[in-house]
């Protein structure tokens, strides 16, 4: 496993998100079914979703991305550099505050009745944290 370097100081992949070998035995044999058929990021086009016959294409391959891939990268969604940088620094900044701070939004986050909710809902009934 080679070294992880981030901002924050990180060196190692956290145990928190290694998961048990039994665990990643059924993750890679679930898999082995829905092998993706690329080997890049798919690169979801946005600039026809205000066109009602090319919205349903568009959904459809939000859809399909995340089953088949795991993810994928959006394209011309209108979304200024500017915008992104901010996001982008306030996703890092959140990360970044210490962990009683963060705790404080978790249980916020969970309430999924809210509209939005945190990515690992399961964090504290699965072996290992998602790598969402």
């Amino acid at each position: 496993m080679g070294i992880i370097r981030v901002d924050s100081g990180i060196t190692t992949i956290p145990r928190f998100f290694i998961h048990p070998p039994d665990a990643l035995s059924a993750i890679r044999r679930s898999k082995l079914n829905t092998k993706p058929d690329l080997d890049i990021i798919p690169i979801i086009d946005f600039s026809g979703a205000d066109f009602e016959q090319l919205r349903p294409t568009i959904v459809e391959k939000i859809a399909r991305a995340p089953r088949e891939i795991g993810f994928f990268q959006v394209g011309n969604h209108g979304i200024g550099a500017d915008v992104l940088e901010r996001v982008i620094g306030a996703v890092k900044g959140f990360q970044e505050l210490p962990p009683a701070v963060k705790a404080q939004f978790y249980d916020y986050l969970r309430d999924r009745s809210r509209g939005v909710s945190f990515s690992n809902v399961d964090i504290f009934h699965s072996t290992a944290a998602s790598w969402k």
